[in-house]
């Protein structure tokens, strides 16, 4: 189902190539007028909001997305990937898609998690999530899903706490909508 705010209606949208396709709702970015869905099979399928040009777009090389653990996000009119490797140190890669036709994505940042947290992941059983990329700028934020929330800035690699009480552990982007209302509110 396909959701036009020209009709104000839904549309069941199917296509050949991609009904098969295992895709996440959740984590699903607009992007240059286009909708990009992770799938579980390591690929983003986008969608155009004309539903005519559907494509895939391999991700980068070695971040398989089977149990859904790959995010995408957009960041200064890119799309991004990220992923945290849960063997033993809590790897979290991120990666920018620099070209779509080609799908060549380069490897922005590469940094550990226990070390943005200050923590050993192996005695404290830590679960870590990259939840959001700033709009703007090469700021992520990240929780342990337990205390911390933080922010990471890629380019001077300094880490913010946002909140270490555990009131905070994850949040959405916020998108602004310009879109004028009707008078009756619809």
């Amino acid at each position: 189902m396909v959701y036009s705010s020209d009709t104000g209606g839904w549309t069941l949208t199917e296509h050949n190539d991609f009904s098969t396709y295992s895709i996440s709702y959740f984590e699903s970015t607009f992007l240059n007028n286009t909708m990009h869905f992770p799938t579980r099979y390591s690929e983003i399928v986008t969608v155009d909001m004309e539903r005519k040009d559907w494509r895939k777009i391999k991700m980068p090389r070695g971040m398989t997305n089977e149990y859904g653990d790959v995010s995408i996000g957009k960041s200064q009119g890119r799309l991004f990937a990220w992923h945290i490797k849960d063997q033993g140190d809590y790897q979290l890669s991120i990666w920018v898609l620099e070209n779509y036709d080609s799908g060549k994505w380069t490897l922005k940042c590469t940094v550990s998690c226990s070390k943005l947290f200050g923590t050993d992941c192996r005695e404290n059983y830590e679960s870590y999530s990259m939840f959001a990329i700033h709009p703007e700028c090469n700021l992520i934020f990240l929780t342990d899903n337990k205390k911390k929330t933080l922010s990471y800035d890629m380019d001077n690699q300094e880490v913010h706490i946002i909140c270490a009480t555990g009131d905070f552990l994850e949040g959405l982007p916020y998108t602004p909508s310009f879109v004028e209302w009707t008078s009756d509110g619809h």
